[in-house]
C-alpha cells in the first residue's frame, strides 16, 4: 500500500512540474510575431520641485528625492544630484574667493567661470582615486538670502545639469 501511494505521488508531482504540451492546432509562426516594444517613458517634468526647508523651488523632475541634511538639502534627480543651502560663514563671500578655493582642489580643467547678476558659477575638473571629477559652485541671492547650489559629479553631463539645477532656483 505505501509503495502504491509513493508511485502516486510521484507521478502526480511529474504531471505538475511537466509543461502541457501544445496542440497542433496552435498558432502559425506568422501569428507567433515578436511582442510590441513598450513605447519609451516619457521624461519627467520639471517644473518647480518645491525645497520646503529652504522656501525655494528648483527645476528638477518631481519624482527627484529630495534629503534635508543639517543646513542644506540634497536632491538627486534628472540625471545629476545637488546639494542647496544658505551659504554660510565658510564658504567664499564673493567671486574672487571662490576662485581661490578652487586652487584647493588642484583643477585640471577650469570651465565656467562667470560673474552673474545674482552671484557666480564656478565649474571645473580635478583628477582624483576613482577619476574625473566634476565641479559646479553656484552662487545666488534669492530672497536676500545668499543660497550655495553645488555638486561634485561623475560626469560632465551631470555637472552640465547641475548648473542648470542651480541657475533655475527661484524663490518660493
Amino acid at each position: 500500500m505505501i509503495k502504491a501511494s509513493v508511485i502516486v505521488l510521484a507521478a502526480s508531482m511529474l504531471l505538475v512540474a511537466c509543461p502541457a504540451k501544445k496542440s497542433s492546432t496552435a498558432a502559425t509562426p506568422a501569428a507567433k510575431a515578436a511582442p510590441a516594444k513598450a513605447a519609451p517613458a516619457a521624461p519627467a517634468k520639471t517644473a518647480g520641485l518645491a525645497l520646503k526647508k529652504l522656501g525655494l523651488t528648483i527645476a528638477l523632475p518631481a519624482d527627484s528625492n529630495v534629503t534635508d541634511m543639517g543646513d542644506s538639502t540634497m536632491i538627486q534627480g534628472g540625471g545629476t544630484v545637488v546639494n542647496v543651502g544658505v551659504a554660510g560663514a565658510s564658504d567664499p563671500k564673493d567671486f574672487a574667493e571662490a576662485e581661490k578655493g578652487m586652487k584647493d582642489y588642484s583643477p585640471t580643467k577650469v570651465g565656467e567661470k562667470t560673474k552673474t547678476a545674482d552671484g557666480w558659477v564656478i565649474t571645473f575638473e580635478n583628477k582624483g582615486g576613482m577619476g574625473t571629477n566634476y565641479f559646479a559652485w553656484v552662487r545666488r541671492t534669492i530672497g536676500g538670502k545668499q543660497i550655495k547650489c553645488e555638486t561634485t559629479a561623475s560626469t560632465a553631463d551631470q555637472q552640465a545639469k547641475a548648473v542648470a539645477a542651480c541657475k533655475s532656483l527661484t524663490k518660493g
